[in-house]
């Protein structure tokens, strides 16, 4: 099973900003962005799979990502309060003084990332200014955002357990009957032992039934991270 995480932040050196193409109509294309994908769906519809705890978290996310990928204010602030683009609702109904300290904050941590990535250690003042939302449970006092390996003996029943916790979080049931999960949230269950037969059969006699479209999904076939998994 992988959650949804949050986009990877990727330090590079600072270098000039890519150039914002235009598309067709004259608006940027995201296209050409030099970020990963799940960025350019955050610019374009915000985020409206409820990934970040709150708007603010998914502009951090945004904003941290184009300074990390070398892109200047100027740049930024096109992308970010360009009225089509999703992201664009917080930072115009805020105003411009709030969408310029919110742009402070992500190129300094940008900055101190880049610096750590060279080698450079981090001090308190880095640290101290940096604002770190906690973790977001997926499932309380047991699954938070990130990764968690379960693992154990073959044949003790991993896989249904997974199984049946893929299908908790997506209907927002409790998991196992005892741990709660604090809202519902798609799910993809990549199973690369189990077929779409024994799949099938298993969700037949997990309570109660993913009718919902899209909240639990499968892949039964998937690359390694390193060649193209990530992307």
């Amino acid at each position: 099973m992988r959650g949804q995480g949050k986009p990877q932040q990727i330090c590079v050196p600072r270098q000039p900003s890519p150039p914002l193409r235009p598309s067709p109509n004259g608006n940027v294309d995201l296209r050409t962005l030099s970020v990963p994908p799940p960025v350019k769906y955050l610019i374009q519809h915000g985020d409206t799979i409820g990934q970040y705890a709150s708007p603010s978290e998914a502009l951090s996310a945004v904003l941290s990502a184009l300074a990390d990928a070398g892109y200047g204010n100027d740049h930024i602030a096109r992308l970010c309060l360009l009225e089509e683009h999703g992201i664009s609702t917080l930072p115009r109904e805020k105003g411009p003084d709030w969408f310029e300290d919110q742009l402070k904050q992500a190129r300094r941590k940008a900055d101190s990332l880049a610096r750590q990535a060279g080698g450079e250690p981090e001090d308190t003042v880095d640290l101290s200014m940096d604002t770190i939302p906690p973790a977001r449970p997926v499932v309380k006092e047991l699954l938070y955002e990130g990764m968690l390996l379960f693992g154990g003996k073959s044949k003790r029943g991993k896989s249904w357990l997974m199984l049946d916790l893929a299908v908790s979080v997506a209907t927002g049931n409790p998991v196992w009957g005892h741990f709660a999960v604090p809202e519902p949230q798609p799910v993809l269950y990549i199973s690369l032992e189990d077929g779409r037969r024994r799949i099938k059969e298993r969700l037949e006699n997990i309570p109660p039934k993913v009718r919902e479209r899209g909240y639990l999904q499968f892949l039964y076939n998937f690359p390694m991270l390193d060649q193209g998994g990530m992307e």
